[in-house]
């Protein structure tokens, strides 16, 4: 009887789970319809294009830091050098 009931609800949820990955598949192309992606390819170029961008721009924002980082650490090695 619990055997049966497992049974049940595995068969259930994978009813369940074919029913939500339809629905995410038909909302995934009505949305690439409507805003003409024609690519996945094309939309992961932008988000790479971001990407980089972003970091370019933190990196130039957190230079001074970086600057600071590598005196510290010369001055450092320099320090172990003539200990």
């Amino acid at each position: 009887m619990i055997d049966g009931l497992v049974g049940g609800i595995r068969n259930a949820w994978e009813g369940a789970k074919e029913i939500v990955s339809g629905l995410g598949n038909g909302i995934k192309g009505w949305f690439a319809e409507k805003l003409g992606i024609h690519s996945p390819s094309r939309v992961f170029k932008g988000y790479g294009v971001n990407v980089v961008e972003g970091l370019a721009i933190g990196m130039d924002k957190a230079q001074p830091l970086a600057t600071q980082a590598s005196q510290n650490l010369s001055s450092a090695v320099k320090f172990a050098c003539f200990k």
